[in-house]
């Protein structure tokens, strides 16, 4: 069995962090835009033990991968733990510590078994984790910071043309998160 950690020290409270990470938007704002990742379903969050199917594309190969929430202690952790798709074995567990100075620890702790226990595999693996949860501890801190900007404003109703482009599509998730109800304005809908 492998094991990968990634921990990050966010100037946030440990309930602001843990909040963000049950928002409807929040896994979409933490694919990275080198993935090709398709939400197939998705039933449930964290604290309801729910289901994600995804479709993976890697080159020419494409592949479903099926995960469901196996643990969940407010603003401490959360589990996801593979259900069927390409590991042998894989659990990821999302961990949350509270720190003296009022901030927080984000830790994601990834267990897997590739099949055939293929020591390159295993090295790929853990090349791309260290990518990805790079970009994810980023997106995450700025999407805070962001946030923390809005604070205090009332956001009320805001209408973005342009939602589903580059920018739409990552300013959309941030304002709602921040408060705001997002009316999409979509050309040749009206």
């Amino acid at each position: 069995m492998e094991s990968f950690r990634f921990r990050s020290e966010l100037d946030h409270p440990v309930g602001e962090v843990f909040r963000w990470h049950l928002e409807p938007d929040a896994f979409h704002r933490l694919l990275p835009p080198w993935e090709d990742v398709q939400v197939l379903e998705r039933t449930g969050g964290p604290h309801e033990k729910g289901e994600v199917t995804l479709r993976l594309r890697r080159g020419p190969l494409s592949f479903r991968w099926k995960v469901r929430h196996t643990a969940f202690e407010e603003n401490r952790l959360f589990r996801d733990e593979q259900v069927s798709g390409p590991f042998r074995r894989w659990v990821h567990e999302h961990r949350f510590e509270e720190l003296p100075s009022g901030g927080s620890a984000v830790e994601d702790v990834v267990e897997w078994e590739v099949p055939l226990n293929s020591r390159l595999a295993s090295g790929q693996v853990r090349k791309e984790l260290q990518r990805l949860f790079a970009f994810r501890h980023r997106r995450l801190r700025r999407d805070l910071d962001r946030i923390r900007g809005l604070a205090g404003r009332k956001l009320g109703r805001i209408a973005i043309t342009g939602s589903r482009g580059f920018i739409g599509s990552h300013l959309a998730p941030v304002l709602r998160m921040a408060g705001a109800r997002v009316i999409p304005v979509i050309r040749g809908e009206g």
